[in-house]
């Protein structure tokens, strides 16, 4: 059972029956930042509202035994009558087990009022103080601004969003009660694209070939495709697969592969309020063309658990949902051959929890090497739940203040790493985001006041903007008739700084290298950005201390046109050319000692050095250098031709492919800097054992140009 299952079983129980005040108050603070729960409790208020309203009809013995066993017995995806037929029988109201981003059967007229009150402020306790985990790493990018007032948006209770490549493309309900598909450019003027025929608009997910929707068509699920995100064809009843009995066939998650499209899903048992029942199994399905889907032939890894969300990443697919009230993750390198991740103490609630809590996997996403799952624990008290991997086969929990208060729904990739949306039950994170840049550690990304009321429910990232979407309680007016407005918050992206090329100077090298001289006027601070300065001696550095970023070592330097940046360190020199009179460059240093120089390189000798010293208490850097004490190496290389073109398969993919001898715990990950591409590195309890050197083949491909291979280690 998931952690929406539970406000939705509250809500259909809410209809009939007073609500305890905790749970009442429960309830309200999820459907303020969970628009899916909004509209499924909508809908339970408008069947019930229906079933009240039917006239009282007697119908013959016979005839109610025969709806009785039509009801009982239906296909993949039971049509909204008999839900009707179902609730007026038994009198009750049939809610179906549901997942993050299913899709669900809903009536085309449903009336969205639901009342939600601004999400309570809560005090910490004493000798607790409230805030951001201050231990999280560098500080995160600030300046969340909600886009421009505008009708679409108002009138939009977002589901999904998506990065096209040109344009951002939401899906969800209007206010107006017909599902809604907008479209914009820049992410802060938004467009209501004309009305696609269908139920429900849920996940979307851009490719190279264009975009896929997920909904439902006459209540079973179906899939749309777009060239452009702009026009629409429909393929009803898409998703063909065989339940059991009265089992619901749900269609969770959808994401772009090489060559067309992968959807993922579940199969759950029918279910009245509170059952409690765990899903039946996992269901795949892969189309060329978003159209026609082709179900994955049933195997073992998919018995017994329900997949949640998807995500393609460097070795292949990770997806993620629950097994048994706790989280469970699968991996694919095609999509079509399914492995389960060994269940581990990490997927179940943390220490301390209540017996009552149920951990879920809820969304997965991949940035930089690193794929990330996003969940949470519920029921018997809440926590936002995050784990990640380099290789989506070992896996570590994420723990840590910044996690105490919420529920994450939803992870997206964004300029600054990752992004988890939900919601927060306390004071600690104004809005449910929290924002990482490798995984790792986590902090608030919504500490602004400003952002109370606002309910985040997934978020997309372009070039230039990361943007979040979903509702919020401001402006909301409870005797209105009509749900929540629609919201939408962005701020600037993240873009790394162009990394400096290394060329070496046209002067002479000297024969020794000069002694570092002092740097004037240099403090002891660490700086984010060095200044340095260039003149006839030895540089001037604003400090002799500088911090790592994600992308390297940024340096604003002031000099020359046609003058030269030297750099000293334990591996050689490097120089880099100026080529204006202030600009700031990204060098891929790694931390430790080194000299800096500067000057005009046609001068006979270099000018003195300044010492520096290069920290990385974040960890951005991942070294390559062989460990001591790994045993024997093995190093090689290779030359190609003018013309070579190697796999467009991501280096870190093609390192998983390549070596043998890989043992059980070992991690291939990427090493360096973020933007250091084609390095890649082995590590087993904690030693680097290999490292590889892959070389862009300016086709979009991947060579490997050499190798350092220790512990048994092979590209055979």
């Amino acid at each position: 059972m998931t952690a929406h299952d539970t406000y939705l079983q509250l809500a259909a129980v809410a209809i009939d029956f007073p609500l305890a005040p905790a749970d009442r108050g429960r309830l309200e603070q999820h459907l303020a930042g969970c628009p899916a729960c909004v509209r499924g409790a909508s809908a339970l208020r408008g069947d019930a509202l229906a079933v009240a309203g039917l006239p009282a009809v007697t119908l013959p013995e016979r005839r109610g035994a025969e709806i009785l066993a039509e009801v009982l017995h239906p296909g993949a995806v039971s049509h909204p009558l008999r839900l009707l037929v179902l609730a007026a029988l038994l009198g009750l109201m049939l809610l179906g087990s549901l997942a993050v981003g299913a899709q669900l059967i809903r009536h085309p007229e449903e009336d969205i009022s639901v009342v939600v009150p601004p999400v309570a402020t809560q005090t910490a306790p004493p000798g607790q103080t409230p805030g951001p985990d201050t231990s999280a790493g560098p500080v995160p990018m600030v300046g969340w601004q909600p886009v421009p007032d505008q009708e679409t948006v108002r009138g939009m209770q977002f589901l999904d969003v998506t990065w096209t490549g040109s344009r951002f493309v939401a899906a969800g309900g209007g206010l107006d009660g017909n599902d809604a598909v907008v479209d914009s450019r820049d992410g802060l003027a938004w467009h209501r694209q004309p009305a696609i025929p269908g139920e429900q608009h849920g996940d979307v997910a851009a490719g190279s070939t264009g975009v896929v929707m997920i909904g439902t068509i006459d209540g079973r699920p179906s899939s749309w495709y777009s060239p452009d995100g702009l026009t629409w064809t429909a393929s009803p009843n898409a998703f063909k697969a065989t339940a059991q009995g009265t089992d619901t066939i749900l269609v969770t998650d959808v994401v772009a592969t090489p060559s067309g499209w992968l959807a993922v899903g579940r199969e759950d048992p029918a279910c009245n309020v509170n059952c409690g029942l765990e899903p039946v199994r996992s269901i795949v399905w892969t189309s060329p063309d978003g159209l026609s889907w082709q179900v994955v032939p049933d195997q073992e890894a998919l018995l017994g658990g329900g997949m949640n969300a998807v995500s393609a990443y460097d070795g292949g697919y990770v997806a993620a949902g629950v097994s048994s009230r706790h989280a469970a993750l699968w991996t694919s390198t095609d999509g079509r051959a399914w492995s389960r991740v060994p269940d581990a103490p990490a997927f179940h609630p943390r220490p301390g929890a209540g017996a009552m809590t149920d951990t879920a996997a809820n969304g997965v996403a991949s940035n930089d090497g690193v794929v990330v799952v996003a969940g949470a624990d519920t029921n018997d008290g809440y926590g936002v739940r995050a784990w990640w991997s380099t290789d989506g086969v070992t896996w570590t929990s994420v723990t840590g203040g910044a996690f105490e208060d919420g529920w994450g729904t939803s992870i997206a990739a964004v300029s600054t790493g990752f992004l988890i949306t939900g919601g927060v039950d306390a004071s600690t994170c104004h809005a449910g985001m929290w924002e990482s840049a490798d995984g790792r550690t986590w902090r608030c990304a919504a500490t602004d006041a400003v952002l109370d009321g606002f309910g985040p429910y997934v978020a997309a990232s372009s070039a230039t903007i990361d943007l979040v979407v979903g509702l919020t309680t401001v402006g909301y007016d409870e005797n209105s008739g009509i749900g929540n407005p629609g919201a939408a918050w962005w701020r600037a992206a993240a873009a790394p700084a162009p990394a400096a090329s290394a060329s070496p100077p046209p002067a002479p090298a000297p024969s020794s290298v000069p002694t570092a001289a002092p740097t004037a006027g240099a403090s002891g601070e660490l700086v984010a950005v060095l200044d340095v300065r260039c003149g006839p001696g030895a540089p001037d550095l604003g400090s002799d201390r500088v911090r790592a970023s994600r992308d390297g070592v940024r340096i604003r330097v002031t000099g020359e046109p046609g003058w030269y940046l030297g750099i000293e360190h334990e591996s050689g020199r490097e120089s880099v050319p100026l080529d204006a009179a202030n600009p700031e460059i990204v060098l891929r240093l790694a931390p430790g000692d080194v000299r800096i120089d500067c000057g005009d390189p046609t001068l006979p000798d270099l000018p003195p050095a300044s010492a520096l010293r290069i920290e990385d208490p974040d960890g951005w850097y991942h070294p390559s250098a062989i460990s001591d004490g790994v045993g024997s190496c093995v190093s090689g290389s290779a030359s190609y031709g003018p013309d070579a073109r190697g796999k467009t398969t991501d280096p870190v993919g093609q390192a998983r492919a390549l070596l043998r001898g890989l043992k059980a715990g070992d991690v291939v990950e990427r090493a360096g800097y973020a933007t250091d591409k084609g390095r890649v590195r082995v590590v087993r309890a904690d030693k680097v054992i290999g490292s590889l050197e892959f070389e862009a083949d300016g086709h979009g491909g991947w060579l490997l140009m050499g190798s350092s291979l220790c512990g048994n280690l092979s590209t055979g």
